[in-house]
Formats: structure tokens, sequence, C-alpha cells
């Protein structure tokens, strides 16, 4: 749907397309550490960091498809408002 609205306005325009991309990637690592900050220990956790965005399968499936950023970005917001959720619960 994303990747729909953005067709709609600027048409099939590849370069725009590609910068969706790469902004939705940036944004999904972004959200991604917020949701595990304090939650692993650093070292894990910036090495899954270093390991996303230089992955080569996850860019070219990323580039090739581009909804892969955006599941990324939906997968990193789900698990912020799990843990965010999870959070509340255990002090009520």
């Amino acid at each position: 749907m994303v990747l729909g609205l953005v067709i709609m306005i600027a048409g099939h325009k590849l370069i725009l397309m590609k910068f969706c991309s790469l902004v939705f990637l940036v944004l999904g690592i972004w959200v991604f550490y917020k949701a595990f900050r304090g939650r692993v220990p650093h070292l894990a956790l910036f090495a899954g960091l270093f390991v996303m965005p230089f992955n080569a399968y996850i860019l070219a499936y990323g580039s090739s498809t581009f909804t892969e950023s955006i599941f990324m970005l939906i997968q990193a917001l789900c698990f912020l408002s799990f843990f965010r959720l999870s959070d509340r619960l255990a002090k009520a």
C-alpha cells in the first residue's frame, strides 16, 4: 500500500522509489535500535545493527522489490510496540 501511494503520486520514477527504499531502511534500523536498546547486550545490538545495512542479501532483495525495507520498518515497529506494551503491563 505504501509503495502504491508513492507510485500513484510520483509515477514509476526509479530514483524516487530507491530513495524511499533507502529512507525506510534507515528508519527501520533506527526503530530496531530504539526497540532493543536496554534489552540486549550492546555488543549483540550493535553487531546486529552493523549486519543489517551491509548484508548483501537484504540490500539486493530490498532494491529489487522495494517492499523489503517497508517490511523491515513495520517489523521493527511491531517489536517496539510489543516491548512498550509489555513494559506497561509489567508496571501495572
